[in-house]
């Protein structure tokens, strides 16, 4: 039986978030999404992105997320705090 996936994303509050492209409305430190109902017998993968701005630069983290109907997945999204200067 068809069934949705939960994914908790764990990020800054003030960080933007998308799922797949498709810009999330919350603004908090743990954002939760539920996909539409799943087939059980299949994978499928989000591809969560945020961005945030530090020093008035934009930092974006992203991460290609593997979901089960059924299950809740954890994720955290990581943003850099140190830069590399460029040359």
């Amino acid at each position: 039986m068809p069934a949705p996936a939960t994914i908790t994303v764990s990020l800054p509050a003030d960080a933007s978030l998308t799922v797949d492209e498709m810009p999330t409305a919350s603004t908090s430190a743990n954002r939760v999404f539920v996909s539409p109902e799943l087939p059980r017998d299949k994978t499928f993968y989000y591809t969560l992105k945020g961005d945030i701005i530090r020093d008035g630069q934009k930092i974006t983290a992203s991460k290609r997320v593997l979901v089960k109907a059924g299950e809740d997945t954890q994720v955290l999204l990581d943003f850099p705090t140190t830069r590399v200067a460029s040359k």
